[in-house]
């Protein structure tokens, strides 16, 4: 991909933005309003602008393998966000963590983060449909039971490093810029790269600073349209096995966090919590 690709996907990216930054001015502001951990007023207006721009980005590498798959991933993760941001109170139960939603489904209930779990995992399937390519990456006969093996595994790996990516940058949206900087960290080495990379990179420098001072937030939907979409990067590395060691980290974080507390993780490590807290705001005192 030339130097015209990573200009239609800056463009893209510029242009999702200014559309949804756009829509989220016309929207009704106190329905996008939330109580932060610090019991101050935050806007998920924040979400919608990433979403609009990471959207935007995929959407200008159409018809590629690499743009149906990030397309996809950033609509629907969208989509499913939005959902569980604005209608979780419509369903007849809710659930904390993977294990909570599928709880409730046992009991038979729907939660809204069940309807997150499909959607985000079908169109994670779709994605890993369009970005496997047994010839170029297993370099195997299209007749053998080898490739058959490999071409599930394929499958199924980059469908799980897709949907758990998505998911965890929904946990890690819990603090002021930490989700976008975690972002930018695991984009950073391949952004002159990757015109997918370049946009999400963009797309999360615009929103940074009123995210770090916790005026903005991704909430459900801009975290797993952003999360999904760096998903879709990483499914496109050519090793099945850089591949499932991706999906074996990403799916032990969310585990982990079944368990533990991201927040005091990083508060007990020096480098993590200079890393977490650079930039932000000081806690600001609850309005009135």
């Amino acid at each position: 991909m030339g130097t015209a690709t990573f200009g239609k996907v800056i463009a893209g990216t510029i242009g999702g933005l200014a559309a949804s930054k756009l829509v989220s001015q016309i929207l009704p502001a106190h329905k996008w309003e939330r109580t932060s951990y610090q019991g101050t007023t935050v806007s998920l207006r924040g979400g919608l602008e990433v979403a609009g721009a990471v959207c935007g980005g995929a959407i200008a590498l159409l018809p590629t393998p690499l743009g149906v798959a990030s397309t996809t991933v950033a609509l629907s993760g969208a989509i499913a966000g939005w959902i569980d941001d604005h209608y979780e109170a419509k369903f007849s139960a809710k659930g904390k963590g993977f294990r909570g939603h599928l709880g409730a489904l046992r009991n038979g209930q729907v939660t809204s983060g069940l309807v997150k779990i499909l959607l985000i995992g079908g169109s994670a399937g779709v994605a890993a449909l369009h970005l496997t390519n047994t010839c170029t990456r297993g370099k195997l006969s299209l007749n053998s039971v080898s490739t058959i093996g490999y071409w599930g595994a394929d499958i199924a790996t980059s469908t799980v490093l897709i949907a758990s990516t998505a998911n965890l940058f929904n946990l890690l949206d819990l603090r002021p810029g930490r989700a976008l900087k975690a972002g930018m960290l695991v984009l950073l080495p391949i952004v002159w790269k990757n015109p997918l990379a370049a946009g999400l990179s963009l797309a999360a420098a615009f929103n940074l600073p009123p995210d770090l001072a916790g005026k903005t937030m991704l909430g459900d939907l801009g975290a797993n349209a952003f999360g999904g979409a760096i998903g879709v990067i990483l499914a496109t590395q050519p090793k099945l096995w850089q591949r499932s060691l991706a999906a074996g980290a990403t799916v032990g974080l969310m585990l982990a966090s079944e368990k533990i507390s991201f927040s005091k993780v990083i508060a007990s490590n020096d480098v993590l919590r200079w890393l977490d807290e650079l930039g932000r705001a000081k806690p600001r005192l609850k309005q009135e």
